[in-house]
């Protein structure tokens, strides 16, 4: 049986406190989500902060690879470079969609590859499709599953973010797990209703996270359960208009709760047989 860790993207501006608080809290692993705006001085802030709240540096959030915003990948380099400075594994950066014709842009890719694997990273692609209703990326998991075979680089994978998933690709975001199978380098986990990437904690919203943690427990991924959650996301004007809205604190929590209480019958299933 596979354990159970779990981690959180964050920017910890808070300091010692609030690393100390994501620890109470059952984190054992960051993400750094805002790497673009984040010096060298604050990166060894950072770095010095996980190590006191004995925290494990995961990934970081990288610029995005479509040409028209960043025509050069000297940003994207930086975010490699902070992300070894933190000593994280993985740098997360965004699919662009397809060039004119429905090509894809491989060298664009390999570029990038290089760049993580100069800073001995692993760089996971994220599936970011969201839809025709919503092009905020016309590549699917599927796309990407192809642009990485095509690679052949073996520190370039995919990020499965549920979110995106759920809304863009198919409702069975286990399928996809198993799909993209070895391939899979890191998370983002978060729920929502399959209308809009809205970034819900887990529980609060349609996935059947049984079934995801079924398939995470049989691929070969051991990472932790990223938790890429943002209370302040748009997706959620329509509760705020009830008064309901939650804090990132709400949310680790809840979804942790939920994340291990699925795990736990897993385990119990694994012992005493699905029907027990």
């Amino acid at each position: 049986m596979k354990d159970f860790f779990l981690g959180c993207n964050g920017d910890l501006k808070g300091g010692v406190e609030e690393g100390l608080r994501m620890k109470r809290m059952g984190v054992d692993f960051f993400e750094l989500a805002h790497t673009p705006f984040t010096d060298v001085d604050e990166a060894l802030t950072i770095r010095d902060t996980l190590r006191k709240c004995a925290i494990t540096p995961w990934s970081v959030h990288g610029r995005y690879l479509d040409r028209e915003s960043w025509p050069t990948l000297e940003g994207f380099e930086h975010d490699a470079r902070i992300a070894n400075l933190l000593g994280a594994r993985v740098i997360v950066t965004h699919s662009p969609s397809k060039l004119e014709g429905g090509a894809f842009d491989y060298d664009r890719f390999y570029e990038a590859g290089k760049i993580a694997e100069k800073y001995e990273l692993d760089m996971a692609i994220e599936t970011c499709h969201l839809g025709t209703d919503m092009p905020y990326s016309t590549t699917s998991y599927r796309d990407l599953i192809e642009i990485v075979d095509h690679l052949n680089m073996p520190n370039v994978g995919i990020n499965i973010d549920t979110g995106h998933t759920h809304v863009g690709d198919r409702r069975d975001v286990e399928t996809v797990v198993r799909e993209v199978g070895p391939r899979l380098k890191t998370l983002h986990i978060h729920d929502n209703f399959g209308a809009r990437d809205d970034h819900q904690p887990v529980g609060l919203g349609l996935i059947n996270w049984r079934e995801v943690l079924r398939a995470l427990r049989e691929s070969p991924y051991s990472g932790p359960l990223m938790l890429e959650l943002s209370g302040g996301h748009q997706g959620r004007e329509l509760l705020r208009q009830f008064g309901y809205d939650t804090g990132a604190e709400q949310e680790i929590v809840w979804s942790r709760a939920w994340l291990r209480w699925n795990w736990d019958e897993l385990d119990y299933e694994a012992l005493h047989g699905k029907n027990a």
